[in-house]
């Protein structure tokens, strides 16, 4: 909010040229915020009275306009991209900040983001006019749990079936061994998760399996023994 001041002799009036301008005719207090941008010719008037004669002043006022904040991503985040970029754009500096009011160091129109969330813009013009936008940035990303077989002793010589589990993740699934072997004679399903075939070794088989695809979720598998 501004103001055109005037000196001298009061209880005059105030007017603007062209229409656009939300000034208070007795005071001169200008509101930007309901004024439309452009350039005006305020005219103060002091009627003729008690002989003297009418009597105007101008003057000049610009209203800037506020710049249209623009904020984008390029997420989800996910398993193959884990670090998303926010770009802002509609003026001439810009603050980021995070859903707890955060600043976001840096310089320039982006900052990279790796956690999701609401982030917000203050964007300013050359004038210092500013306007805020968000953006939410989500995450595709799962909580992924890899569980052991329920049996994990089996007998060389005998058919042997059991199988890993995965909860949290998203189809379709791709399991392979992270460390360890298996034994002569039995596989690891890479579709499934099943354990398959007759062991040819006797021993101890100490492995881990994990899903490569889904962020190489693993959980240590207990030593399978034969």
């Amino acid at each position: 909010m501004g103001n055109v001041t005037q000196t001298g002799t009061s209880d005059g009036t105030y007017t603007a040229s062209p229409t656009g301008l939300s000034i208070n005719a007795s005071t001169g207090q200008i509101t930007p915020a309901s004024s439309t941008t452009g350039v005006y010719t305020v005219t103060y008037t002091m009627t003729a009275s008690n002989g003297c004669p009418q009597v105007t002043t101008t003057t000049s006022v610009t209203i800037n306009g506020s710049p249209t904040a623009i904020l984008d991503n390029n997420g989800p985040l996910s398993c193959t991209l884990t670090t998303v970029t926010l770009t802002a754009s509609g003026g001439n500096s810009y603050t980021f900040v995070n859903s707890i009011g955060t600043v976001l160091a840096g310089t320039g129109n982006t900052r990279q983001i790796t956690t999701p969330g609401t982030y917000s813009v203050v964007v300013a013009n050359a004038s210092g006019c500013v306007s805020t936008t968000s953006t939410t940035l989500s995450s595709n990303t799962a909580t992924i749990t890899v569980s052991n077989p329920t049996i994990s002793t089996g007998t060389t010589g005998t058919p042997f079936t059991q199988s890993f589990t995965a909860t949290g993740g998203v189809t379709p699934q791709s399991f392979t061994l992270a460390t360890g072997t298996l034994p002569s004679g039995l596989s690891l399903a890479t579709d499934t998760g099943v354990l398959l075939g007759t062991p040819g070794q006797s021993g101890t088989f100490p492995s881990r399996c994990k899903l490569p695809m889904l962020m190489a979720a693993q959980e240590s598998v207990k030593p399978i023994r034969w």
